[in-house]
């Protein structure tokens, strides 16, 4: 599989490090609304059914409402999440009293890798957080999907467990 080497900083890749929670819409069941909360792994959430803090309001076509912490937002499939209980805002603290919210907590999923929800180019991407990682690299899938114009960057090789693959900056 062909890999993007994309250049950014960690920061990037933790995009919902500064909200205390994330609520993506990853597509539609019938009635039910398919979401991400925290990066987790998809649900399907029938209306007026509460998940991990997300109430569905109503769905209709490719959009939900949902309520989260008493407001609600619409969410649109494929749009970037949204962020609910900014952790860095003025006045705010972090659960450990601290102000602006200094400490973010990733919850490891079923496998021990951590992921969290966040964006490019405004459209949502699932990360995989890796703190000791050298460099960030994405799928030619995500890419396109996002569109992303990989292909007019410098091209090179990788060595990875399956062999030599072809990259791009």
């Amino acid at each position: 599989m062909k890999i993007i080497t994309v250049l950014a900083t960690l920061l990037l890749c933790v995009y919902s490090a500064a909200h205390a929670q994330t609520v993506g819409l990853t597509g539609m069941l019938g009635t039910k609304a398919l979401v991400m909360v925290d990066g987790g792994p998809p649900k399907g959430v029938a209306v007026g059914d509460t998940y991990r803090g997300v109430k569905i309001v109503s769905t209709q076509g490719d959009q939900a409402v949902v309520e989260i912490g008493g407001k609600r937002h619409t969410l649109r499939v494929g749009d970037a999440p949204a962020s609910v209980g900014s952790v860095g805002s003025v006045g705010s603290t972090s659960a450990e009293g601290e102000p602006g919210g200094t400490r973010v907590v990733l919850t490891a999923g079923s496998g021990g890798h951590f992921f969290s929800l966040g964006q490019i180019n405004g459209q949502t991407v699932q990360f995989l957080v890796d703190t000791g990682a050298t460099s960030i690299a994405m799928g030619v899938t995500d890419a396109e999907r996002i569109g992303l114009n990989y292909r007019s960057a410098p091209m090179g090789q990788s060595s990875t467990a399956n062999g030599i693959i072809n990259t791009w900056r």
